[in-house]
């Protein structure tokens, strides 16, 4: 059975990954060193801030790959 992808996945894909990519460089400020919070806050914050890397890593590579999949499907 064959993989179709359609331009709404394909939009949906996009918004996935342009939501996580907004959502790291608004929140990447806030990890500043100069404020006083406990240790297990701040490596907490840290430890989501990586998590959030590889969510958008991920969602960047099925957006990308779907889009591949659809340029080829259009020939």
């Amino acid at each position: 059975m064959k993989n179709n992808i359609t331009i709404k996945s394909l939009r949906w894909d996009c918004a996935k990954f342009l939501f996580g990519f907004f959502t790291f460089l608004f929140i990447l400020p806030s990890m500043n060193n100069n404020a006083h919070i406990s240790e297990v806050l701040y490596f907490g914050r840290g430890i989501g801030m990586i998590l959030l890397i590889l969510a958008n890593t991920l969602n960047g590579s099925v957006f990308l790959g779907n889009l591949l999949t659809y340029l080829a499907q259009k020939k």
